[in-house]
């Protein structure tokens, strides 16, 4: 299991028992001072934590956006739970649109070099703050007589805490969080590689060449995104060694996580496969350790699995396994989150599916 992936169990998990406490400690006696009964307790229930969800998740999109005005951005987008308001040349739309996060998304774009993130990332945490205080002054103050408005004013602040702590874990999970980002905004290059970041996916939502990237002196999660960005741009202009270069500013920092060393090594099998001879590209697979040729086999990640196709339509000369890269491609496509990088992977695949094509005429890999 990966460590991203361990982070976001134990992080459920807390938001289980956060539920829990929520559901017996607070719902459950309001159930009984209120006098509610039968069928009208799941009403009571899902009505009250369905709104509170929410508020929330309005608000902490809320706090994104006032955060990214003050802190010198301009709003391209607000999701939320996929109901995007967005940004067209003659004004917004509103539309149906993926965003990454666990509730919503709201996309920015930097003024200038002097725009600042931090108020943007730490919007959501301020105005939950301003929610605890108005919430308890509600449920203790304006609805002192009103059972069902104080209970209603708790289940709110509570849903937001939970909330408020996945959104503010310091580390990757299976979503980027404000918190992840904030970990690398140590400094004012941590801003500049920021919005640097920023700049990078909008050339690519709107089919524009991000060229030339700014290059940071230091690696850390932030920078070694852009760097996988620059990495992808090299491959796809075959420009082998270039890549092979920023590869190994991250190969020589562990510490980012085990998801960037798989996608390191991803990387690196792939350019060796595709780039060497028929002995030396076997040679390199059967010298791996059994568990990394497994990887290759079995990872579900678009590059890992075309550098596997090469293995099984040019080494292995396996249909069945060519077959299962082919038919997996769709699946691992869908689940590319960064802008750009679909394409730029799909094209990868396509020349490795041209060459195994090519050398096995008589197989049948058409989608």
């Amino acid at each position: 299991m990966k460590k991203e992936d361990m982070y976001s169990l134990v992080v459920y998990g807390v938001m289980v028992a956060i539920a829990l406490f929520v559901g017996l400690e607070i719902i459950a006696p309001a159930f009984r001072t209120l006098g509610i009964v039968g069928a009208s307790q799941y009403g009571y229930a899902i009505i009250t934590i369905m709104a509170a969800f929410l508020i929330n998740v309005i608000l902490l999109e809320l706090g994104h956006v006032l955060g990214a005005i003050v802190g010198g951005y301009d709003i391209k987008s607000i999701n939320i739970l996929g109901v995007a308001l967005y940004r067209v040349e003659k004004g917004w739309r509103v539309g149906f649109k993926s965003f990454e996060g666990l509730s919503g998304e709201t996309v920015v774009a930097p003024k200038n070099a002097k725009s600042k993130p931090v108020l943007n990332l730490w919007g959501g945490l301020i105005l939950y703050m301003v929610e605890v205080v108005v919430g308890f002054y509600l449920a203790y103050y304006v609805f002192l007589a009103e059972e069902w408005g104080r209970y209603a004013s708790i289940i709110v602040i509570a849903i937001g805490g939970m909330l408020m702590m996945y959104n503010f874990m310091p580390f990757r999970m299976d979503t980027v969080t404000d918190g992840y980002r904030l970990a690398t905004l140590s400094n004012e290059k941590g801003n500049e590689a920021y919005n640097e970041l920023i700049r990078i996916e909008k050339a690519y939502k709107v089919n524009r060449d991000p060229k030339p990237f700014k290059t940071f002196k230091e690696v850390n999660n932030l920078t070694a995104q852009i760097l996988v960005y620059k990495i992808y741009d090299a491959l796809i202009n075959e420009q082998y060694d270039d890549a092979l270069g920023f590869l190994e500013r991250i190969e020589a920092h562990p510490r980012l996580g085990e998801l960037y060393q798989q996608r390191a090594f991803s990387i690196r099998s792939f350019i060796t496969l595709w780039t060497s001879k028929k002995k030396e590209a076997s040679d390199y697979f059967y010298n791996l350790p059994a568990k990394d040729r497994k990887f290759l086999a079995n990872h579900s990640a678009m590059l890992t699995m075309t550098a596997y196709l090469i293995v099984a339509g040019t080494i292995e000369d396996s249909y069945s396994e060519a077959r299962f890269c082919v038919d997996r491609r769709p699946g691992s496509l869908a689940k590319i989150k960064e802008p750009g990088r679909a394409e730029i992977e799909n094209k990868l695949f396509e020349s490795v599916l041209v060459k195994v094509q090519k050398k096995h005429p008589d197989w049948d890999l058409n989608p």
